[in-house]
């Protein structure tokens, strides 16, 4: 049976269509409005960040950060994706840090007076100051220091017979009440060593007491308790009366002077005394 001319006609069109989609792949695009910068889903735009820390080059090379080896387009990789360790979960430095070797952890870049303690660094009081405890480079804590807190500043050792910083003496202890605190700080009544210059210098202190016959520290005078042993200016013992400024107290605090040099009463206070 023969076919009417039209069918025939439009049969072979539809197949011909049939044929060309079935056998043509399309074109990727490779346009200027793509995801990743100039070029289209492959092109020469950038970098596309996937997940587990993958980067995918512009010229389709991928690299996998975390992996520790050095894939191109990395500058670290210390085997992990955790940034703040020296190296980004993108495999770039961070600031501060030194990474040489891929597969380990980077390091810190030690810079004395960043106030972080880094390796080599003893010490990193924030400064590059001799005389503080930590040396200018950072490379020894001075002696007679320690330095316990990064970026803060040292402090003396107390009991070590040395005068460092704010100590007013250290007589090689930190026991209290005997002249010198726990914290070398002279004590109230205490008499420690000093250079000629009256500059603290370390030893042992003594403590004033009243009534042994020495002026001690706070004491203006102690003329003792023994008759026979007056110390020089004095009249009498601590706690005699003479009127005219020479007598010591039972405190070791100087008599008001209620007379005159000849002897006649003063006014004011003590006049009644006379």
């Amino acid at each position: 049976m023969k076919l009417p001319r039209c069918l025939s006609v439009w049969t072979v069109v539809f197949g011909l269509i049939g044929a060309s989609c079935a056998g043509v792949k399309p074109k990727e695009t490779s346009g200027s409005g793509g995801t990743n910068g100039s070029g289209g889903s492959n092109g020469t735009g950038g970098r596309a960040v996937k997940d587990g820390g993958s980067v995918f080059l512009p010229d389709g090379i991928t690299m996998t950060c975390g992996n520790g080896k050095l894939d191109p387009g990395e500058v670290c990789d210390d085997g992990n994706t955790t940034g703040g360790d020296g190296c980004t979960p993108l495999c770039q430095i961070e600031n501060g840090y030194v990474c040489p070797t891929p597969g380990t952890l980077c390091m810190r870049n030690a810079v004395c007076g960043d106030s972080m303690l880094t390796a080599p660094e003893a010490c990193d009081d924030g400064n590059k100051v001799d005389g503080d405890g930590c040396s200018h480079d950072c490379s020894m804590v001075e002696t007679g220091w320690r330095c316990p807190v990064p970026g803060k500043p040292c402090v003396p050792i107390c009991g070590d017979n040395v005068i460092e910083g704010s100590e007013t003496c250290d007589d090689g202890n930190t026991t209290n009440m005997d002249g010198c605190s726990s914290t070398c700080q002279a004590e109230p009544g205490a008499s420690c060593p000093k250079t000629s210059s009256g500059a603290p210098a370390p030893g042992k202190c003594t403590i004033a007491v009243c009534g042994d016959g020495v002026v001690g520290e706070g004491e203006s005078c102690d003329c003792g308790t023994d008759p026979t042993k007056l110390p020089s200016g004095c009249k009498g013992i601590n706690g005699l009366f003479n009127g005219d400024g020479t007598g010591c107290s039972k405190t070791c605090t100087k008599e008001p002077t209620c007379r005159s040099t000849t002897g006649t009463c003063t006014t004011g206070a003590c006049s009644t005394s006379c």
